[in-house]
């Protein structure tokens, strides 16, 4: 296969994967089960990133040079317990593998992420995390900040504190929780915001 038979057949590949979901309305596109839990969005962003780092080492590869290895990093303070977004989960990783190659490592601290986490935000601010806080009501809104004040509460604190009354703020927690921003706990019947990087993306939000 010579190069422009390649570039023909990466461009028919890109056009059939746009052409699956063009047409489709923001709710087709976030809506879970595609593959696995992921979303139609969830799947794009897997791919956006992929691409991003092969055409990042494809130059040193062609040249006969190896790629940095993935680094390992222990803990998940992305997301305690749950799955998180997929997007968020790979946009940090990826953030977190090129700090520590920069700076030659191989494990990573809960300060490496951290700082990964800060970088995603602020790379993918007026996109991402826009459009998911544009797409939170102001009942969501206010269950959010609650949490953010309370850090871990009941319904009836939440209530309480947001001036919401109990339908409402169970109805807004369902809702969160479907959208993995609001955590439910194991142990008892409180809730707290889903992960460290939604409580900084609520605390930017509100100041929008």
């Amino acid at each position: 296969m010579d190069k422009q038979q390649l570039l023909k057949r990466l461009e028919a590949a890109w056009t059939a994967l746009k052409d699956s979901y063009t047409g489709l309305s923001d709710a087709q596109l976030l809506e879970p089960g595609v593959m696995g839990d992921w979303s139609v969005k969830d799947n794009l962003a897997h791919v956006t990133i992929w691409e991003e780092e092969a055409l990042k080492y494809l130059p040193l590869i062609s040249r006969g040079e190896k790629p940095p290895r993935y680094a390992r990093y222990g803990g998940n303070v992305l997301s305690p317990g749950r799955g998180c977004h997929p997007f968020l989960v790979q946009a940090v990783c990826s953030m977190l593998i090129d700090n520590l190659n920069t700076t030659q490592r191989e494990q990573a601290s809960i300060q490496d992420v951290e700082q990964a986490i800060t970088q995603v935000l602020d790379e993918w601010w007026n996109t991402y995390f826009v459009d998911l806080w544009r797409r939170t009501d102001e009942e969501q809104r206010a269950f959010l900040s609650a949490l953010k004040t309370l850090e871990r509460a009941d319904l009836s604190a939440i209530a309480q504190q947001t001036g919401l009354d109990e339908r409402t703020a169970r109805r807004a927690m369902r809702l969160l929780v479907r959208r993995d921003l609001v955590a439910p706990s194991n142990t008892d019947e409180t809730y707290s915001i889903a992960a460290p990087i939604f409580r900084d993306w609520v605390e930017r939000g509100l100041d929008l």
